[in-house]
């Protein structure tokens, strides 16, 4: 048996038991009869219209926070490309498209030129990095791909394969942001 804002709750599922793997394909079909269902439930009168303005509201917030959910995971997609193409280790900022829809790419495309149009006022600021300060100064690293010789404020540090450090977080942040090494 189905319920009112039973499929827009289906998409706040969907969005949190996928939130760590690829980003899924963009149910526009979902959405579709979300949509609809607030159609039908918009006439009505006393308390059923009482009953239907919550289910609406309901409804309204699965499908934001939905939207919200993908897109948050479209941008850190990006900042990851991006930073990894700072570093040399990608030739373009590309993000497969797949499963997204036409609206996610054009944010996606907009997003781009107003972050790289304001990067490129500001070449000394990285905007891949955390926004927030850290909470320790020093952190333990194990490094997971051989990233040669360091400069730090303490001077050279060389980083091997699968050895194991402790360092200022300044010196290893990109290298943490980039996947390179791990923090413990």
């Amino acid at each position: 048996m189905e319920f009112y804002a039973d499929k827009a709750f289906q998409l706040v599922q969907e969005a949190q038991r996928t939130k760590d793997l690829e980003l899924p394909t963009y149910r526009s079909d979902l959405i579709r009869e979300s949509l609809s269902e607030l159609r039908s439930l918009k006439s009505g009168k006393g308390t059923t219209r009482i009953i239907n303005d919550s289910v609406i509201n309901r409804t309204k917030r699965c499908i934001l926070a939905y939207q919200r959910s993908r897109l948050d995971r479209i941008t850190k997609m990006w900042y990851i490309k991006l930073t990894r193409w700072d570093e040399g280790a990608c030739t373009s900022t590309v993000i497969n498209a797949d499963g997204m829809s036409e609206k996610e790419i054009e944010f996606l495309n907009n997003y781009k030129a107003i972050v790289t149009k304001y990067k490129g006022e500001m070449l000394d600021i990285d905007l891949g990095l955390h926004l927030l300060p850290p909470k320790h100064l020093y952190v333990e690293i194990r490094v997971l791909q051989d990233c040669g010789e360091r400069m730090t404020e303490n001077g050279p540090v060389k980083l091997p394969l699968g050895t194991q450090h402790y360092l200022k977080r300044c010196d290893v942040e990109d290298l943490l942001y980039a996947g390179k090494v791990q923090q413990i």
